[in-house]
């Protein structure tokens, strides 16, 4: 709506745990938790004063950026994956790696459907696609 009234844009970046039930399976809960409070964290740590961090499900988190461009949320977006990359979840002698997918979009590049539910859809489809790998 605020889009439509005062035109201003704004961008939507959902990450995503993909392998969150091999962490679990392998590792155990207590690890995927860890994982997880980490995750939200640095996504947390990334974002700016108008930004907020929704929590989608137990694996997926949202950013809002009101007022950022499509060029802003990328750069936001590849921050936090290489912070996430180099942070080292040890378990034993195993370092676990979570494989995260993000989907990202700003209003402006996509004025005519809801941006939620299209980012949605794409981890979605990610998901499943992992799934039966």
């Amino acid at each position: 709506e605020n889009f439509n009234k005062y035109k201003v844009n704004y961008s939507l970046a959902l990450f995503s745990i993909v392998n969150y039930r091999f962490i679990m399976e392998k590792y155990g809960m207590g690890s995927l938790n860890e994982i997880f409070v980490r995750f939200k964290k640095i996504l947390k740590d990334s974002c700016s004063e108008f930004d907020e961090l929704w929590m989608i499900d137990e694996k997926s988190y949202l950013i809002v950026s009101p007022g950022k461009s499509k060029d802003e949320i990328t750069q936001l977006v590849n921050t936090n994956l290489k912070t996430i990359e180099n942070f080292r979840f040890i378990y034993k002698q195993d370092i676990i790696t979570p494989k995260i997918h993000v989907a990202y979009l700003d209003k402006q590049s996509k004025p005519s459907i809801n941006i939620l539910d299209e980012l949605i859809k794409q981890i979605a489809a990610v998901n499943e696609q992992h799934n039966e790998s």
